[in-house]
């Protein structure tokens, strides 16, 4: 087949392509003139004849109304279809290949409907395959349904050539081009089947190597996941011997706790030892406190009651002077009252003697008034010698009463002191008595501090007992607290031991751990570079095959382009043989019309008798 580069028509966009590195050789089927397309047509004209027929016979009004149809096969009306289909599309330009309208959606562009999807190859989404029926279909059946619709067509002109009148002949020469021109056109529509064969082969040659690539790339995902069992199971080995190191480990640290506690509770016993020997220390201490103060009260009272004998003594010395002095003041009281008593009777002696010298005179004064009245003369004389003496004795009364007056303010004097030295006295006896009160007491409380000493005594020496007591228990115990040290010492030192020996299993478990993290670290690193190297094996497979795929489309599309060239060639050689076939079938119709008329005119005729 020979190919213009100038008239090559070029493939459009349609929704059936398949574009990217997913595409594949059944992406030309979306193709408004695909060979699947042309087979789907062909198949439809073949079940059904009269979806193909003229539309512009019904549409256009001038056209003439056929009075006797003739009798069309299948591929004519499916051939005058096409015709009238390309006959519609706008004709190329010069030096220009034939341009396509885009198929809708929902149609080809012969109006036929959607075109087979294209099915995805599982596993991969590189390909598309044809659905199955048209594997199993295949050319050689479409091949097979032509020719027979070839031949149906070439039996029907041959019948049309029998039995007809001579004027028909011209008409049936017409019919034999036509035939001759529908011939022509089946021996090209073979020539395309058998490339479209060649395509169909090369389709599957390269979905063979598809089916190749996509079994080495399942090997491959097979082999990475046997890798990534090998690892899942390393790792869960690795995990295994994780979870046993850290159940050793907590095993070591439950051990160390259950020996702290034991620490622990020993530890508390020798706080309780500790806080039982301060406590007896603080006992001690305070029966030594109270022993000092019992002492210092003791030695108080001594004082006190030294005190108390020495005020008694000095109370006793000063009774003995008070009694001295009282009775001195009894004897030089004896003696005033004596004395007094000598000097009251004589001064009462003297006062008798005045009074009755007084009582004397006065009798003389009488007799010498008597005697006065008798003698005025002589009483005159005696009258200034007895006013001298009766003022002698006036004064001497005077001074009697004097004397008197200050003995009685004497005895006044020695009532008032004997009064004072009785009250004295009595006070005396009164502090004497009290004296005795207080020594009494004084004795009592003597007596109580001596029995208090004696207690107090007694208890010293309990208390010494006890202090005695307590010094060899706190002895006791001070070795107790010795062993208890040691004890205390040796459990630290094991806890030391015990310490260091968690420690190193600490240091142990996190090198063992720093290894393992270090082995997982290298098995990732490993499983990365791996899955990188797979990534990459992947990427270039994936590139070579999207390179192949990228050359089989463009091979595909030059294919296709140069069908489509051929196709766009047969396709106005068909619509030029379908005008003249349309043209055919007008002067046909027009031969029937008037053969119809002239049966008519001969049957209407009257036959000769």
């Amino acid at each position: 087949m020979s190919t213009s580069p100038k008239t090559s028509p070029v493939l459009p966009s349609t929704p059936g392509t398949v574009h990217g590195n997913n595409a594949s050789s059944s992406a030309i089927t979306g193709s408004p003139f695909s060979p699947r397309n042309l087979e789907d047509h062909l198949v439809q004209s073949a079940q059904d004849p009269t979806a193909a027929q003229d539309p512009t016979a019904a549409q256009d009004p001038t056209a003439a109304p056929p009075s006797v149809p003739l009798p069309l096969t299948s591929a004519q009306t499916s051939s005058a279809a096409s015709a009238q289909t390309s006959s519609a599309a706008p004709a190329p330009a010069i030096g220009q290949g034939p341009t396509f309208a885009p198929a809708s959606p929902g149609t080809n562009a012969n109006g036929l409907g959607d075109a087979p999807p294209a099915t995805a190859a599982p596993g991969n989404g590189a390909t598309n395959r044809f659905a199955p029926e048209a594997d199993v279909a295949g050319p050689e059946m479409n091949t097979e349904a032509i020719r027979q619709t070839l031949e149906n067509i070439r039996a029907q002109i041959d019948s049309l050539f029998t039995g007809r009148s001579p004027p028909e002949q011209d008409h049936a020469a017409q019919l034999l081009a036509l035939r001759t021109d529908i011939t022509t056109l089946a021996v090209l529509a073979e020539g395309r089947l058998a490339e479209r064969q060649a395509a169909e082969n090369a389709r599957n040659e390269a979905e063979w190597q598809l089916g190749l690539k996509q079994a080495e790339l399942a090997a491959l995902e097979s082999r990475i996941e046997s890798k990534d069992r090998l690892l899942n199971s390393q790792e869960t080995t690795f995990r295994i011997a994780i979870a046993i190191l850290e159940e050793r480990a907590r095993n070591a640290e439950a051990r160390a706790a259950d020996f702290e506690a034991q620490c622990g509770r020993r530890d508390e016993d020798v706080r309780n030892v500790r806080d039982e020997v301060s406590k007896l220390e603080r006992e001690n201490s305070s029966l030594f406190y109270s022993v000092r103060e019992q002492k210092e009260l003791v030695a108080a009272r001594e004082k006190t009651i030294r005190e108390h004998e020495a005020t008694i003594n000095r109370l006793k010395e000063q009774v003995t002077t008070i009694t001295k002095d009282k009775l001195r003041a009894e004897d030089s009281l004896m003696k005033t009252e004596q004395e007094l008593t000598g000097a009251k009777s004589k001064h009462e002696a003297e006062i008798y003697n005045l009074q009755k010298s007084a009582c004397h005179g006065e009798c003389q004064i009488k007799l010498l008034q008597a005697e006065m009245r008798h003698q005025e003369e002589v009483s005159q004389l005696m009258e200034d010698a007895l006013k001298s003496q009766v003022q002698n004795h006036e004064q001497k009364l005077a001074v009697e009463t004097q004397h008197k007056e200050s003995l009685k303010s004497l005895l006044a004097q020695e009532a008032t002191k004997n009064n004072e030295l009785r009250e004295d006295n009595n006070d005396l006896d009164k502090k004497m008595t009290q004296l005795d009160v207080e020594k009494a007491r004084l004795t009592e409380e003597v007596e109580g501090l001596k029995r208090q000493l004696c207690e107090a005594e007694s208890t010293i020496q309990t208390l010494k007992g006890e202090i005695q007591s307590l010094q060899g228990e706190n002895l006791r115990l001070r070795l107790e607290i010795t062993e208890l040290r040691v004890k205390v010492k040796t459990l630290e030192e094991k806890l030391d031991a015990a310490q260091k020996q968690i420690d190193e299993l600490k240091e142990e478990l996190q090198a063992e751990t720093q290894k393992r993290e270090e082995l997982v670290k290298d098995y990732e690193k490993r499983l990365g570079e791996q899955a990188q190297a797979h990534h990459r094996a992947l990427e270039e497979l994936r590139k070579a095959h999207d390179v192949e795929l990228k050359k089989l489309q463009e091979q595909h599309q030059t294919r296709l382009n140069d069908w489509m060239q051929q196709i766009y060639e047969a396709r106005q050689e068909r619509d030029a043989a379908r005008d003249r076939a349309t043209q055919l079938a007008n002067e046909c119709n027009d031969l029937r019309v008037e053969l119809s008329a002239k049966q008519m005119v001969r049957h209407a005729a009257p036959r000769p008798a």
